[in-house]
């Protein structure tokens, strides 16, 4: 009987579930002057949910959200994710106190480790093992999208109706995703019957008994995993100056209208390019997808370092942008699976997420403190230094990828 691939309704299942990601941190800058004003705190406090969530979702990747995609069906731990989501948006909307904020932060957590960094690549896995990078860019592609739709639609809200009313629509959207995911949610084809198209049942690493590649204890004391580590957090790090890229746009003579649009280029830009990086590293390869990402990282800062101050070549170079900020959570799990096979990938992949992310709540900060000493101009061209380091060493940890198979636990093609 020939049914169609359920893995298709799984991909759009995923994609649409970044939709109420989307609302945790990509709308978070709308509430800040609302909230702030009523609950009289400073920005610094407020701003510091975001950090929370952040922290919060590094150090849980390899202690908590891995073992539970292990002990708990997909189904049913995303739509508990989603339900939290919701709870945490309406103790936000009835509460006064800016602890409760940081609680909600706590567990807003939740969601966003597991739907973002945790179940993507196995769903990519188990679903499309012939083409992940595709699936990943489609899947992570929508969060990018969301964030600017339900930006402009909540500066409506908040304007017409309050920032707790906004809140309180937020978790009606989230509810909203809630039966689909338990409904249609499922971890590989094997669950409806199917196999992956041209290939056999899918099974998971304990079912199959023989999945080759290296475990994590194994991986972490060698040298090539702590490079590839470097390689991560180098991009996240690089990725987050764009947070800075607005007010620059205003300090060399934009009006905040133009300034604003260039940041929905930035949105676009990785809505785009995540997808493009996907299929790039699908048909090519790691190596060319390193090298394109790389590659326009440095032409994006360097078409905003010559610009003179024009429109077009900033709003050009912010649009490139998009691969560098797509990187870690797409390349990263490609490369975490061709460098370390797939015998103990979702570990090692957690313990990358705690490094990049525990460094990503605080790239905002250290990039603050580092304009301050050199300037735009000078970060600017640090970013490009970094990329530029960032070429090598990917270039290094492929070349060597042949020599560090041979320490695998199973080898590949073991049966």
């Amino acid at each position: 009987m020939n049914k169609k691939y359920y893995g298709n309704v799984v991909l759009f299942l995923m994609a649409a579930l970044m939709l109420p990601m989307s609302l945790i941190m990509n709308t978070a800058s709308i509430f800040y002057t609302p909230v702030t004003e009523e609950l009289n705190i400073s920005l610094a406090a407020f701003g510091l949910n975001l950090t929370i969530v952040m922290l919060v979702c590094a150090f849980a990747a390899p202690f908590v959200f891995t073992p539970l995609v292990k002990m708990i069906k997909m189904r049913w731990l995303l739509s508990a994710a989603i339900l939290l989501e919701a709870a945490c948006f309406v103790m936000r909307a009835t509460s006064s106190s800016l602890w409760v904020f940081y609680l909600s932060s706590v567990l807003l957590a939740v969601p966003m480790g597991l739907l973002c960094n945790i179940c993507i690549p196995i769903v990519a896995n188990s679903w499309f093992p012939n083409k992940p990078g595709a699936a990943i860019g489609i899947m992570a592609s929508t969060q990018g999208l969301g964030g600017m739709f339900f930006s402009a639609i909540g500066g409506i809200l908040i304007g017409n109706y309050g920032w707790r009313n906004t809140f309180l629509i937020w978790a009606v959207i989230c509810v909203v995703f809630v039966p689909f995911t338990a409904i249609f949610m499922r971890n590989d084809p094997s669950e409806v019957g199917q196999t992956v198209p041209g290939g056999g049942p899918v099974t998971s690493g304990a079912a199959a008994g023989v999945v080759p590649g290296i475990d994590r204890n194994h991986a972490m004391r060698t040298g090539m995993f702590w490079i590839c580590a470097v390689i991560l957090i180098l991009s996240s790090f690089s990725a987050n100056v764009n947070a800075y890229i607005n007010p620059y746009c205003q300090s060399i003579g934009m009006t905040s209208a133009l300034a604003g649009f260039i940041s929905a280029v930035i949105q676009a830009g990785v809505f785009c390019n995540k997808i493009l990086l996907g299929n790039i590293i699908d048909k090519k390869g790691l190596r060319v997808g390193g090298m394109f990402y790389v590659a326009t990282g440095i032409i994006c800062f360097l078409l905003i370092l010559f610009s003179a101050g024009n429109f077009l070549p900033v709003a050009v170079g912010c649009f490139l942008i998009g691969p560098l900020y797509a990187s870690v959570n797409l390349y990263g799990p490609l490369l975490t699976r061709y460098m370390f096979g797939a015998k103990d990938q979702p570990a090692i992949w957690a313990i990358f997420v705690m490094l990049f992310c525990a460094l990503g709540g605080s790239a905002a900060t250290i990039w603050g403190l580092i304009l301050g000493v050199i300037g735009y101009a000078g970060a600017f061209w640090l970013v490009i230094a970094i990329l530029a380091v960032l070429g090598v060493l990917i270039l290094f940890v492929l070349s060597q990828r042949e020599n560090y198979v041979k320490k695998w636990d199973v080898p590949e093609g073991a049966k």
